[in-house]
């Protein structure tokens, strides 16, 4: 701002008269103060940048920012002096991940150049990369060894949470045991060969790490470790029963397979999945040696157990009435599996639950198991992969041919899996009526213009082929301009799940990944109604009703 003073200086009446009138014009020139930026932020923190936000101070006279970042706090260095007055931020590049940031603004007057005071922001982490996937060391029949190997260039403070991305899910505590609350520690806390315990033996797992920052922040999740496979445990209950010319060795176990020797006889049962191999044809008391391993679902096999028995004495019989008649031992035939349970744990199948996956060894398709052990298919990966938070395959148990032709399948629909609920709007071929897709294998009818306020404008249109429409049983009201059960919704700035009864419950980062949640599927939320929503419980752990992809 300039201001312009003006003096008259007389010379007196003579003076003017003979020299005219002398006018001394004087200008000062003055500046308003520069005035220091307020109300600092920080957004788009990213492994590298973070932009730095603020706003004009009051009554200043800008001509351009400056501003400067710092590591510790206290030491700054210059970044750029040459930021225009009209704008109010600055994204800071080529930052180290997982680190510590200070940023300051000033703003620098035109006339005279003068310098603000600096606005300081508060300490900001940049995000810590995605990690490198663990390593498996050798199983046991109960535990895995795992060791992380983060090579993505995260500084040695890092923490990191380790979780099976199976079906069910489970983050593993400092102890190596399975919890539903992620536990944060640095590799050198975790160490090389780390324990995961109590595992099912037998049985198929598949281990991924989140890296977190400074400020508490998660990354994405790691690639898997891939399927790994616990041992199964040698056989137990070994026995060998005996009759007057023959034996037979039986055992319990948990193996996918197994092999029995008679060492006496020199023959085997080769690799089976009953429990039992008999020898016939042998004098009457004779003694023979017997062994008996397993192998697990890779092939992997467990020690040898060894028993011994010998066949009934000669002349050796049970008296039968008043004496004189015999008749001979003869072994108990057990009665057949009847329930869905015991006829795949007589294939050989692992312990499957409703909501867990199975593929067969060498093949492609991928199934999922109701409640009632019954297989459903996956129309196409579109369906799978909407049911996962990444775009793999993966998290299913690998079975045996044997087992598998064993399952059941479903006699009424549905006898495939659908979308997940919320993740996309669908249509049937010869039809432009658009539905959503509703929990309990649920559809609802939408319009063009309800579809686009609540899934977006570039909302993606899924053609569910007529073979597998009837999958959906059952219809729901129609969806007007309002978010529905079973989508993820974004409202202050965090993620909510909508509940059954117009509930929104907040879904935390860690269940987001616990529940498989899909990132992309986060909406606006949309309400024309005037029934308010109402908050529910938090989401921070997996709850079966939400991951079950059979419904």
């Amino acid at each position: 701002m300039r201001k312009i003073r003006v003096g008259l200086l007389g010379l007196g009446i003579l003076g003017l008269m003979l020299l005219g009138v002398f006018v001394l014009l004087k200008v000062d020139y003055t500046s308003a103060a520069s005035a220091e930026p307020t109300t600092t932020s920080t957004s788009n923190i990213a492994v590298t940048s973070i932009r730095y936000n603020w706003v004009k101070g009051a009554g200043g006279d800008e001509m351009y920012f400056v501003v400067n970042q710092s590591t510790d706090g206290i030491t700054f260095t210059l970044v750029t002096s040459t930021i225009p007055s009209t704008t109010v931020n600055y994204t800071f590049t080529g930052l180290a991940t997982n680190t510590p940031y200070w940023f300051a603004v000033a703003s620098v007057s035109s006339t005279p150049v003068a310098t603000s005071t600096f606005a300081t922001s508060s300490r900001v982490y940049t995000l810590a990369a995605t990690s490198s996937a663990p390593t498996a060391g050798t199983p046991t029949a109960s535990t895995i060894p795992l060791t992380i190997n983060d090579l993505s260039g995260n500084p040695s403070t890092t923490q990191y949470a380790i979780f099976d991305n199976g079906n069910p899910f489970y983050y593993y505590n400092a102890s190596g045991v399975a919890t539903t609350s992620p536990v944060w520690q640095t590799t050198s806390t975790w160490g090389a060969n780390f324990p995961i315990t109590g595992l099912t033996a037998n049985a198929e797992y598949n281990f991924m790490v989140i890296a977190r920052n400074g400020d508490g922040t998660a990354a994405a999740t790691s690639t898997s470790t891939g399927d790994v496979q616990t041992a199964a445990n040698a056989p137990s209950s070994v026995s060998v029963s005996s009759a007057a010319n023959s034996l037979s060795l039986s055992w319990t176990g948990d193996a996918t397979g197994y092999y029995a020797e008679d060492i006496t006889a020199g023959t085997n049962s080769g690799w089976i999945t009953g429990t039992s191999f008999g020898t016939g044809s042998i004098n009457c008391g004779t003694s023979h040696s017997f062994r008996v391993k397993g192998r697990n679902l890779f092939s992997v096999e467990t020690d040898w157990a060894a028993a011994s028995g010998s066949t009934n004495a000669c002349g050796t019989a049970i008296p039968v009435g008043g004496g004189g008649s015999v008749i001979p031992t003869a072994p108990v035939t057990p009665p057949a599996p009847s329930t869905a349970q015991e006829l795949a744990t007589a294939a050989g199948c692992p312990t499957l639950g409703s909501g867990d996956m199975v593929k067969v060894t060498g093949k492609p398709a991928i199934y999922s198991v109701n409640k009632d052990l019954k297989i459903l298919y996956f129309p196409s990966g579109d369906e799978f992969k909407s049911w996962n938070s990444v775009e793999t395959y993966g998290g299913y148990k690998s079975i045996t041919q044997a087992c598998f032709d064993a399952l059941p399948v479903p006699s009424t629909y549905p006898g495939a899996v659908n979308f997940r609920p919320g993740s996309y709007v669908v249509k049937r071929p010869s039809s432009d009526q658009l539905y959503v897709v509703q929990p309990g294998n649920t559809l609802a009818k939408i319009s063009a213009a309800d579809a686009v306020a609540l899934y977006g404008a570039a909302y993606k249109v899924m053609t569910v082929a007529d073979p597998f429409w009837p999958h959906y049983v059952n219809r729901g009201p129609d969806v007007v301009a309002r978010s529905h059960q079973g989508m993820l919704v974004s409202k202050d700035s965090k993620t909510w799940y909508v509940d059954a009864g117009d509930v929104l419950r907040e879904v935390t980062p860690a269940g987001m990944t616990a529940n498989r949640f899909k990132s992309a599927f986060v909406r606006a939320l949309q309400d024309s109604s005037p029934t308010a929503f109402t908050t529910g419980a938090l989401i921070d752990a997996m709850i079966p009703s939400l991951t079950d992809r059979t419904q």
